[in-house]
C-alpha cells in the first residue's frame, strides 16, 4: 500500500506541468504532421475497441478508414483494405470514439481571448475537435473559414454573431431582420442574452425583449433552421420560454425561470415588499411598544389601554416570530439551500405559513372589535389599523414565496424537466461555473483551478483579471446556498430522465478561471457525478451538439461519411469518465 502522505506534493505538481508541456508538444506536432500528409492520404486505425456513439456498446476488433477529412470504412478488422500509402495505426487494445465538443466557449478579445485561434492548442490538447463560440465577430467567420480550408489548426468552429436582446433588438420586424442578417453573413447560432458594452463594462439591457418580438426571434430562426440558444427571458418568464421553445446557454439559467422568485418587473413588487415590509412592520410594532412604556411611566392608567390592544400588540409580536420562522426556514429549503428538497422541512415552512395566516385573520377580527370601541383612542386604532396592513402584505409575499419553496421537489424538477421536453428544448450544462464560483472541494477549489498547467498558456491579460477572482470574497446568501453545484446535478439528472437533451458546455474564458480544454473534462465529470450513465454523459459532448446544429450527418458518431475527428484512448471512457 502506497503512502500518500510521504509523497512530494511540489514533485507532482511539477511532474503535471511537464507532462502538460508534453502534451502540448505532442499535439502540435501529431497535428502538423497530419496537417502535412497529402490530401489523399489515408489513415487506418487497425483493431480498435470502437465506440461509435451510435449505441450504448463497444464494437471490439474494428478497424476505421479515414480519408482526407472523412471516414469511409468502419468494419470488422480482418475484412478491411489498407489502401496503398494508408499510414496503419494499431490500436489493439485501445479505444475509439468521437471527438469531443464544447458548446459553450467565448473567443472574443474583448475578454482577452488571443488572437488569430490563439488558444486553439489547450482545446485540441484535451481532445475537443469542436467548439461553440457564443459571441461571434466578423474575425471568427474568417477564422472558421480558415480552418474548414485546413489552414488555420484548430478545433471545428460554429460561432453566433453579437448577442441579441433590446436594445439592439425591440420590435418583431427588428427580430426577423436579425436572424436574417445572421444567416447572410454566414454565423451558425443566434445567443440570446443581455447585450453588453464592453467598452464601458455595463449591462444596457433594462426589462428584457418585448414579448412579441421575443416570440417572433425564436419563430423566425426555427423556420430559417438556425439553432437559438441564450440566457433566461425573465420579461416573458417561464412560460414565454416554453412558447418560444428557445434552449439554454446555462443550466442554472432554470432557478432564475422557475425555482426561485422570478427578477422581472411585473413581479419585482414582492421582491420589495419581502425587503421593506418586515423590517418595517417589526419597527412600527417596537415603537408601539416603547409608546405605551412610556405612556405608562408618565401616569397613564394600565387599565385604560384596551384589553383587545394588548391582546392585538402580543399577537403582532407572535406574527413576526411566525414569518422570521418562514423566512429562516424559506432560506434553508429554497433551491438550493442547506435542506432544498427536504420534505419535512417543506412541511415544517408551510405549517408556519398557515399559522401566520391564521393570525392574520384573528387579527382582522380583533381590528374589528377595537374600531367599534370607544374607549381606544384615536391613536391606537391609527396603530392597529397600519400593522394590520403591513401583516397583509406580509402574508401576500409569504402565500407567494412559499410555493417556491416546493419547486426545489423532486416532484417539481420532474414536472418543470417534462414540460422543458415537450417544448422541445435543449439545455447546456456549464456545471463548471457554479462549481468555481462556489464550491470548496478538492478539485474545485479556485486556487486550485488557478494552478492548472493550462492557465500559463492563457494571455496575460485573461490571467491578470482571474487572479482577482480568486480571493473575491462571496455574499453570505451564497454560503447559504453552497449547494447550488449539487441541486445543479439533481437538475441534470431529472432532465435527463426526461429525454431533454443536454449539451456539455463550460463557458470556457466567458467566466472567470474555466480554463479552455481541461474545465470540459470537469464538466464531463460533474456531469457523471449527477447519476447518469457514461456513454449518456459522452453524448452530451457529441452527438447532442451535433443533433442541435442538424449535423448529425456531419459530426458526433464514428461513421461512414462522418467528418474524421475522432479520438484514440487507452482507457474506456464507458467504465471511467477519466478515461
Amino acid at each position: 500500500m502506497i503512502d500518500f502522505s510521504k509523497i512530494n506534493k511540489n514533485k507532482i505538481m511539477m511532474s503535471m506541468r511537464t507532462s502538460f508541456l508534453y502534451l502540448m508538444f505532442l499535439v502540435c506536432l501529431i497535428c502538423f504532421n497530419v496537417l502535412a500528409l497529402p490530401r489523399e492520404s489515408a489513415i487506418v486505425f487497425n483493431n480498435v475497441n470502437l465506440i461509435s456513439m451510435e449505441q450504448d456498446t463497444i464494437l471490439p476488433g474494428r478497424t476505421v478508414v479515414v480519408e482526407k477529412d472523412r471516414i469511409v470504412t468502419v468494419r470488422a478488422a480482418q475484412k478491411v483494405y489498407s489502401p496503398d500509402g494508408a499510414t496503419v495505426l494499431d490500436g489493439t487494445g485501445m479505444y475509439l470514439m468521437p471527438g469531443l465538443t464544447d458548446a459553450h466557449i467565448h473567443l472574443d478579445n474583448k475578454i482577452g481571448a488571443r488572437p488569430d485561434f490563439g488558444d486553439a492548442p489547450l482545446f485540441l490538447a484535451y481532445g475537443i475537435t469542436t467548439v461553440f463560440n457564443l459571441r461571434g465577430e466578423p474575425e471568427h467567420l474568417e477564422w472558421k473559414k480558415r480552418i474548414q480550408e485546413g489552414t488555420l489548426l484548430a478545433p471545428n468552429l460554429y460561432t453566433s454573431s453579437e448577442f441579441v436582446n433590446e436594445p439592439r433588438i425591440t420590435t418583431p420586424e427588428e427580430a426577423q431582420a436579425e436572424v436574417d442578417r445572421h444567416i447572410r453573413e454566414g454565423y451558425d447560432i443566434i445567443k440570446f442574452r443581455e447585450v453588453i458594452d464592453f467598452e464601458k463594462h455595463r449591462i444596457l439591457t433594462t426589462v428584457g425583449m418585448e414579448e412579441s418580438a421575443y416570440l417572433r426571434l425564436n419563430q423566425v430562426a426555427k423556420q430559417q433552421g438556425i439553432p437559438l440558444v441564450g440566457h433566461a427571458p425573465y420579461r416573458v418568464g417561464l412560460s414565454g420560454l416554453l412558447r418560444a421553445g428557445q434552449s439554454l446557454a446555462h443550466i442554472n439559467e432554470l432557478s432564475n425561470l422557475y425555482f426561485l422568485p422570478p427578477l422581472d418587473l411585473k413581479r419585482g413588487t414582492f421582491m420589495q415588499l419581502a425587503r421593506w415590509v418586515f423590517p418595517l412592520l417589526a419597527g412600527i410594532v417596537m415603537i408601539w411598544y416603547i409608546l405605551e412604556l412610556v405612556r405608562s411611566r408618565v401616569g397613564t392608567p394600565a387599565n385604560q389601554v384596551s384589553r383587545k390592544v394588548k391582546k392585538y400588540r402580543i399577537m403582532s409580536v407572535w406574527f413576526l416570530l411566525m414569518v422570521a420562522a418562514c423566512y429562516i426556514l424559506w432560506i434553508l429549503v429554497v433551491p438550493p439551500g442547506l435542506f432544498f428538497g427536504n420534505i419535512w422541512f417543506l412541511i415544517l415552512l408551510s405549517i408556519s405559513g398557515l399559522i401566520a395566516l391564521a393570525l392574520l385573520i384573528r387579527l382582522l377580527f380583533l381590528l374589528i372589535q377595537i374600531e367599534k370601541e370607544s374607549t381606544v383612542t384615536i391613536f391606537n386604532k391609527v396603530v392597529v389599523i397600519v400593522v394590520f396592513m403591513m401583516v397583509l402584505l406580509q402574508v401576500i409575499v409569504l402565500i407567494h414565496w412559499i410555493p417556491f419553496a416546493w419547486r426545489g421537489s423532486d416532484l417539481m424538477i420532474n414536472r418543470v424537466a417534462q414540460d422543458l421536453k415537450k417544448a422541445g428544448i435543449s439545455v447546456q450544462t456549464t456545471l463548471i461555473c457554479q462549481e468555481s464560483y462556489i464550491s470548496q472541494r478538492d478539485g474545485f477549489r479556485r486556487e486550485q483551478l488557478a494552478d492548472d498547467p493550462a492557465f500559463r498558456f492563457l494571455s496575460t491579460s485573461m490571467q491578470e483579471s482571474w487572479r482577482g477572482f480568486i480571493e473575491y470574497k462571496l455574499p453570505w446568501i451564497i454560503k447559504l446556498w453552497k449547494r447550488q453545484p449539487e441541486f445543479n446535478q439533481r437538475v441534470v439528472f431529472a432532465l435527463n430522465q426526461q429525454g431533454v437533451p443536454l449539451m456539455a458546455g463550460t463557458d470556457a474564458m466567458g467566466a472567470p478561471l474555466i480554463i479552455p480544454g481541461s474545465s470540459l473534462h470537469k464538466e464531463l465529470q460533474l456531469i457523471s457525478e449527477s447519476g447518469i450513465s457514461n456513454y449518456e454523459v459522452l453524448r452530451t459532448a457529441t452527438v447532442e451538439p451535433a443533433k442541435f446544429l442538424h449535423k448529425e450527418s456531419e459530426f458526433g458518431t464514428v461513421t461512414t461519411g462522418r467528418r474524421a475527428d475522432l479520438l484514440l484512448l487507452e482507457g474506456n471512457p464507458l467504465e471511467d469518465i477519466s478515461n
